[in-house]
């Protein structure tokens, strides 16, 4: 009897009494074997993935450039080992007087556009500024209903104010959202062994700010104009757009707000053209500069050290190593009626 044979026999009752009853009796065993172990399986919970370590969170954290973008990946690193499901990353606005984010996660539009809060704001938000983490929930809640949308208000049953300090100022405020029951103990402590170190990352001072020339556009381009012709020089216009660096940006980091970045790219445009020119803002993301004290017109080479600039101000946000700002260049000697037109089209 073959071998396939002699193993179907022995399968089969009768085939051979003792011999089929051990096969039986082994298969049954096995296949209760195999069932156990699949059962367990599904029953056992994976492993939890260990969580970092205060130490190794303060390397993460020293890592990190300073400068404009520093705040923004700090979010970026704090929503990553954290259970931050909602929640933004406020950072002093020194134009305003006030904190508003820099990056926000899960927060409908109107919130995004409310979350503002003064010095001073309310008693949780000046305990915050006082270096203590703040849990605020019931009736304390109140407080911050202007801060968001309706729909967004009535969901929130508990806030956490975790803020960051630097020379014992306020200079970045964490806002957490938190549903009841939801571990967070862990979380907060390892939060506040890092709170010195993320502060190191926001500004401090506050950036001096030109006065605003407060007469109409074509009195200033008279005035430029009147200048350029005294020493013999054109005006330069030159248009350029935003749109590529705030996507690029974008599109690493989709928390960031839009419109803190817009802003801090204007003002870097404004340093960087500092006694040789000022910049308008015909409409967003798109400047216009009107460049009056440059020695020697070389737009392009203008072009390619603002492009430089910029991109270096947004290491770690944007990793392109160009970017189009789409430029229009226009010379101007005296016909500010073409000016006017260059700059509004």
């Amino acid at each position: 009897m073959g071998l396939f044979a002699r193993a179907s026999s022995l399968a089969v009752p009768g085939g051979s009494n003792t011999a089929g009853g051990l096969l039986h009796r082994s298969l049954a065993a096995l296949e209760a074997r195999v069932a156990n172990r699949v059962a367990a399986r599904r029953e056992t919970p994976p492993a939890a993935v260990p969580p970092i370590t205060a130490e190794e969170l303060t390397y993460r954290i020293a890592a990190i450039p300073a400068g404009f973008t520093a705040p923004i990946q700090l979010f970026a690193l704090l929503k990553e080992v954290l259970p931050l499901k909602q929640g933004a990353l406020l950072a002093y606005d020194p134009r305003r007087h006030l904190y508003s984010p820099v990056a926000a996660a899960a927060f409908d539009t109107t919130t995004r556009h409310r979350l503002r809060l003064e010095p001073g704001a309310n008693p949780d938000f000046n305990r915050a500024a006082a270096g203590q983490i703040v849990e605020v929930h019931g009736a304390g809640l109140a407080a911050f209903r202007e801060c968001f949308s309706s729909r967004e208000f009535s969901s929130i049953r508990e806030l956490v104010l975790v803020p960051f300090l630097r020379s014992q100022r306020l200079v970045g405020l964490l806002l957490m959202t938190r549903k009841p029951g939801s571990p967070a103990g862990a979380a907060l402590e390892l939060l506040r062994s890092t709170m010195a170190s993320a502060g190191e990352l926001f500004p401090q001072d506050e950036e001096e700010q030109p006065p605003e020339d407060s007469r109409p556009p074509a009195e200033r381009l008279q005035a430029l104009l009147a200048g350029c012709r005294s020493r013999g020089r054109p005006l330069i216009l030159i248009r350029l757009s935003l749109e590529e660096l705030v996507r690029l940006a974008q599109e690493r980091f989709p928390d960031l707000e839009g419109f803190r970045l817009h802003e801090f790219l204007v003002a870097a445009c404004r340093r960087l053209l500092r006694g040789i020119g000022l910049v308008e803002i015909p409409r967003p993301r798109v400047l216009v500069l009107l460049v009056h004290g440059m020695k020697d017109e070389d737009p392009p080479l203008l072009l390619r050290l603002l492009e430089s600039a910029l991109l270096a101000a947004l290491r770690g946000l944007v990793d392109a190593r160009s970017a189009s700002l789409q430029p229009e260049v226009r010379a101007i000697t005296d016909d500010a009626q073409a000016a006017l037109d260059f700059l509004g089209s």
